[in-house]
Formats: structure tokens, sequence, C-alpha cells
């Protein structure tokens, strides 16, 4: 049996979730899926990660997730949300794979992620779990290879993508040039993120994409940035010249009243023609 199928037939928070899931896709949004808990049984399998051992470190992100909603509600801030909590990052992005599975709103997100044209030198910040580098190298796939930012190097990554990875080092930004930038859940996590932001542009070529995304109201024990307003990030864009292609809002349905939201974003560096 599929682990997938396993954590599933033992775990009735996730098995509400899957027949809820399960009835609202497509037959499109179901291949999709599908592709996802192929990757997911290859990590699960890479790692050993043994079904109860799943269950265990999702529940108790699940609990500290509710716990700090609770706390949100209060003052609507993320000032005293509960950070007391450890996960390595095998099982921090082994939560993370299991969010897309089991949630229409990840699972749109990658969708739309997928859908995203980009072209050239490309570079991943923040690659986590690798999903989004699946989605990109199997569409992509007579390219040499893609540049990853992180903190923390990945030895599935490393095994399962062989030589399609180069890891980049965040003191070359601004010196070297990508088409293409993506972060998908990673602002957020990040406190002096306009800073961030003005060393990444930097390295984008004209007409180059830049694709990422932001959160609001999502209380995750490490999220700092809570993107009620993202003007303020807007502006940095257009102050070099950057324009907004794509602005798509993804409401979350997760038994919570605190509108939470997820906002994919996609700019393309315009090309500044030099009056002679």
């Amino acid at each position: 049996m599929l682990i997938y199928k396993n954590i599933v037939k033992h775990n009735r928070f996730l098995k509400v979730k899957f027949l809820k899931l399960f009835f609202s896709l497509s037959r499109q949004e179901r291949i999709f899926r599908k592709s996802l808990i192929n990757y997911f049984e290859e990590y699960v399998s890479f790692y050993n990660f043994e079904p109860k051992q799943i269950n265990d470190i999702y529940m108790k992100f699940i609990e500290n997730y509710f716990e700090n909603i609770k706390i949100f509600k209060i003052d609507k801030s993320y000032d005293n949300l509960n950070r007391n909590i450890y996960f390595e990052k095998k099982e921090y992005d082994l939560i993370m794979l299991l969010s897309f599975i089991f949630d229409y709103e990840r699972l749109k997100l990658l969708i739309l992620f997928s859908e995203t044209e980009f072209s050239g030198n490309t570079m991943f910040i923040g690659s986590g779990s690798g999903i989004e580098l699946q989605i990109y190298l199997s569409k992509y796939q007579n390219i040499e290879h893609v540049f990853l930012l992180e903190k923390e190097q990945s030895p599935f990554l490393k095994y399962f993508f062989e030589n399609k990875i180069v890891y980049a080092d965040f003191s070359d930004m601004g010196n070297n040039k990508y088409d293409s930038i993506i972060a998908i859940e990673v602002i957020e996590h990040i406190k002096n993120y306009k800073n961030f932001i003005k060393k990444i542009i930097n390295s984008i070529e004209f007409n180059g994409i830049f694709f990422l995304t932001l959160a609001k109201n999502i209380p995750q024990f490490d999220h700092f940035i809570n993107f009620v307003d993202y003007s303020e990030l807007l502006n940095v864009f257009y102050e070099r010249e950057f324009i907004l292609i794509k602005n798509v809002l993804i409401s979350y349905d997760n038994y919570t009243d605190i509108e939470s939201t997820n906002y994919v974003l996609e700019f393309k560096k315009k090309i500044v023609k030099k009056i002679m």
C-alpha cells in the first residue's frame, strides 16, 4: 500500500480533507495532484518515513497552528504566536508536501505556478521539499540546470535532481543575472523582507520574471510578516521599473474565520530604452 493511502486510512483529520478535496477536483486537477503524490512517495521513501511518524509530525504542526489561530484572533498580530516548536528540515518539508496534497487552495497555488511561462537562467529561492523544482523541470526537460538559493542544502534534492541543481550564494546576488526568479512561500518568513527583495531584484535581467507568493492572516509559527497590505512591496518593484502582470488571490477555507489568503504575484522587468 502507498504511504499516502496508509496515512489517510489512519488519520481522521486527513481523511476528511481527502474526501472533501477528491470530489471537488476536475480531471486535470486530479492528474496534476497525482504527480504530487508520486513525488511525495519518492520523498518519504528516501528518508524512510513511517506512516505513524508522518502522522505524528503532521498533527504536531496542525495542533500548533490551530493554537496560533486562537492567539491571532485576540489582537490580529503575529507578535505573540507560540513559536516554541521545532522540526528538522526534512520534517518541515514533509509537512508542506502534505499540505499541497490535501488542501485545494495550496494545490491551486502550484497549478498557477505550473501555468506560468519562464525562460533562460532560473533561480529558486527557498526550494523546500523541491516540489516546485519537480514541476518546473518536468515542464522544461531540456534545461541544463537551475540555481537554488538556500540556507540549508537538502540531501534529497541532491539525490533526486542530481546534476540539475546548482547552489547560488547570496553574496553574489546583484552580480549574477537571472531571467527568472521564483520565491514561493518565502517572503513572509523574512523580517527584513524589503532589503532582501531589493538585493534579489537587482539580479533580474531586463524582461525577466519574478514570481512570488505572499501570505495574509496565516499565523504559522515561522511567519513574521503578515501581508494585510503589500503596497510597500509593490512600490519596491515599481521603483525599479517592474510591471505587475499577475495578481491572483487565493482565499482559504481552513475551518477558521480569519480570512487566510495567499497572493500569487508575477512581475516583469521592463526594458528601458536609452535616449541617444
